[in-house]
């Protein structure tokens, strides 16, 4: 049910909120008082929204799995373009598959937002200009994974707070993670965005970055790296923490319910505070 409705979302913010509803209503009015199926729900899609639409959901919802997109930038001439390239994401490591989507990719970059579909494995796309940073899923409502490098993801630091929204901040954090536990990022790169997550003010951004230190693994580490961590995670929480405090204030963030205990914890167990 959740992978059904982030199709749905992933469609709507594609073709439009008005052009989404507009087909949504008149297929429950073609079959009020009766029974549909499928097959006829896609009829009905591809009648109002057009062939692309309907074969975007069928892509996703008649196969397992969901994709993983790859976007590199490139400039020559002042002119942008980048290539977009899909796969099936698997949790550990890579593996063939044969699978492909048709995936409505919405490209946000320092020189404005634009959306293409992906229904190749491999496609250009061009830019009104040289974006300094790109992210892969603007507002964070495609269903699907996004790669990034070492390198991009340097890019993006500086944008983080300033061009990202919240959702697409959040989202970043899950591609990253996932990359990471894949072992196709490696762990440094990750640990990196730790600044900018846990500098945010927004507490379900700030969240994330805790999850973010959860990709490190303390029982890896020896008594020297164990001891530079605990430092390290002093350094990153201890100011807040303190902030914080054990017990709610009058007027907080309720979401500072779901945080504290993370927060408290990470303080005593890992850096021994």
């Amino acid at each position: 049910y959740y992978k059904g409705s982030a199709v749905l979302g992933m469609i709507e913010h594609w073709v439009g909120h008005d052009e989404f509803m507009g087909a949504i209503r008149g297929y429950l009015a073609a079959h009020a008082g009766g029974n549909a199926d499928a097959d006829e729900f896609l009829a009905s899609w591809q009648e109002t929204l057009g062939a692309p639409a309907a074969e975007v959901m069928r892509s996703f919802v008649e196969q397992p799995g969901v994709p993983i997109v790859t976007a590199q930038p490139s400039c020559a001439g002042g002119a942008g373009k980048v290539t977009l390239s899909q796969k099936r994401f698997f949790n550990a490591g890579e593996k063939e598959s044969k699978a492909l989507w048709k995936v409505p990719v919405c490209l946000k970059w320092s020189g404005g937002q634009s959306c293409t579909l992906l229904d190749a494995a491999t496609k250009e796309v061009a830019l009104s200009g040289c974006p300094t940073w790109l992210m892969a899923n603007a507002d964070a409502a495609g269903y699907y994974h996004v790669r990034y490098d070492a390198a991009s993801l340097a890019a993006l630091r500086p944008a983080f707070a300033s061009a990202l929204t919240v959702k697409e901040r959040m989202h970043l954090e899950a591609d990253v993670s996932a990359e990471v536990e894949q072992g196709t990022l490696p762990l440094g790169a990750a640990l990196d965005l730790l600044p900018a997550f846990l500098g945010d003010g927004d507490l379900r951004v700030f969240d994330r970055g805790l999850e973010l230190f959860g990709l490190l693994n303390p029982r890896e580490l020896d008594d020297r790296q164990e001891a530079a961590y605990g430092r390290a995670v002093r350094k990153l929480l201890g100011q807040r923490a303190r902030t914080v405090g054990w017990t709610p204030k009058p007027g907080e963030d309720p979401e500072m319910s779901y945080v504290r205990p993370s927060l408290l914890m990470m303080m005593a167990r890992r850096a021994h505070d």
